[in-house]
């Protein structure tokens, strides 16, 4: 298998094809599986764009995992998931120990946006954040042209580290204890179908954590609305459709009547404000404009409730740093 720097999208899609999909899908999540294909479009185009190969990524809504896994295969630094589904995340990680080696994201627990808003509520934690990042940035390039000397010594310290990694208590504050900052956001949101507005609170959330890039999935016939809202809400800095893209959705709940159908959907690149600010709050591309009403409040708060007791499940460290030549066999 290429390395990411010349890896090729069929390359990239076909070591994503075994990614296990969700094995309960919630129909109150809109968890639906993102294909490999799908998957493989989104990456190469932020991998095209600078955004992925030694970056920091964050897969908002990671569900099985697939661009998560995408973002390593292609060369992140390192790649934090957030799912408020426990199930979700034990999913991912075990798509993720599929392969050979192993690929170890950071996983975190918590809702989207709410949870993600108390863990960049504080300015000055996100700045010191941010400025752990460049530094971790720069200790790597300064690592690439180190002698073999310097290279075992990293290699021992880095052994050190992975045994404290189940401790949660010995993680940096600003990756797994700490606000969620990333260079690249990439996700597919769900489409607001079940709860309005949803889509674009994800939007919201993932401009206030990238700090270079958002790459989104939205339906195609939500396009000027998203823009609009995007750049005068929001007040994201540029909101671009990179490609349109066709989003096969298999049968998945008893509802369904057809095995499969097919959404146009768009690829979006997004950028954060300026100054990082960013604006606006709880409309939605998908319905009508307007407020969150008492009825969807009441049903993001019973979700809440029933994933309560698994907050601290997925502190652990599984930072992925190294390059991913393929994929082994699932036991």
């Amino acid at each position: 298998v290429a390395p990411p720097t010349t890896m090729r999208l069929k390359q990239l899609e076909s070591l994503l094809e075994d990614v296990e999909p969700f094995r309960e899908p919630n129909n109150e999540l809109e968890q639906y599986p993102t294909g490999a294909h799908l998957a493989a479009c989104v990456l190469a185009e932020a991998h095209a764009r600078g955004d992925v190969e030694g970056r920091v990524v964050a897969d908002l809504g990671v569900g099985g995992g697939v661009l998560a896994i995408a973002s390593l295969l292609a060369g992140a630094r390192r790649v934090v998931g957030v799912d408020v589904d426990p199930g979700a995340l034990e999913l991912c990680r075990d798509n993720c120990d599929a392969f050979e080696p192993a690929l170890r994201p950071t996983l975190r627990l918590g809702s989207i946006p709410e949870e993600v808003a108390r863990w960049n509520a504080d300015p000055r934690a996100v700045a010191a954040a941010d400025e752990a990042d460049e530094e971790d940035e720069e200790r790597t390039d300064a690592g690439s042209s180190s002698s073999e000397s310097e290279d075992l010594a990293a290699v021992e310290k880095e052994g050190r580290e992975e045994e404290g990694r189940d401790d949660p208590s010995s993680l940096p504050s600003g990756r797994d204890g700490g606000p969620l900052r990333a260079d690249t956001v990439v996700m597919n949101p769900p489409f607001g179908t079940r709860a309005r507005g949803v889509d674009v609170r994800f939007l919201r959330c993932a401009l206030g954590v990238a700090r270079t890039a958002v790459y989104s999935l939205h339906k195609s016939s939500t396009r000027a609305y998203l823009e609009r809202h995007a750049l005068h809400v929001l007040r994201a800095a540029s909101a671009t459709v990179l490609a349109e893209l066709r989003y096969e959705l298999p049968r998945v709940y008893a509802h369904h009547r057809k095995d499969s159908v097919t959404i146009e959907v768009d690829l979006w690149r997004f950028e954060p404000p300026a100054d990082g600010v960013v604006g606006g709050g709880g409309e939605g591309a998908e319905g009508a404009e307007g407020a969150e009403s008492v009825e969807e409040r009441q049903r993001r708060a019973r979700i809440e409730l029933r994933y309560a007791g698994e907050r601290n499940r997925f502190g652990d460290g599984g930072i992925g740093l190294d390059r991913h030549p393929g994929r082994g066999g699932r036991p």
